[in-house]
């Protein structure tokens, strides 16, 4: 079979380039973000169902219930430094069980 000597292949544009690494960026936010806000409903039970709230309220409720979370994070990394520094972060299967939280 012979290829066509005229045929040329399209190499992508750099803004094809630019938009991957974008959305690999974009992904891996979204990625971190979902695995806060699983560790964030797993501690505190009051987002497992809707706020019913007046909706000006909600984010006043959500600011506290992240600097909630932010604090316990804190306090767990000071009881357990190693395990900081490695990466593993309560909320996570490896954690589940610990008893300190």
């Amino acid at each position: 079979m012979a290829l066509d000597a005229n045929l040329a292949l399209e190499k992508p544009v750099e803004e094809y380039w630019k938009m991957r690494a974008f959305n690999h960026e974009l992904s891996s936010e979204r990625i971190t973000i979902e695995r806060v806000l699983g560790m964030v409903v797993w501690r505190f039970g009051m987002i497992w169902r809707p706020i019913e709230y007046h909706v000006t309220k909600v984010p006043t409720i959500f600011q506290a219930i992240c600097k909630l979370h932010n604090l316990c994070l804190d306090w767990w990394m000071i009881d357990n430094p190693s395990a900081a520094c490695l990466g593993n972060y309560p909320g996570s299967t490896a954690f589940s069980s610990d008893s300190n939280l």
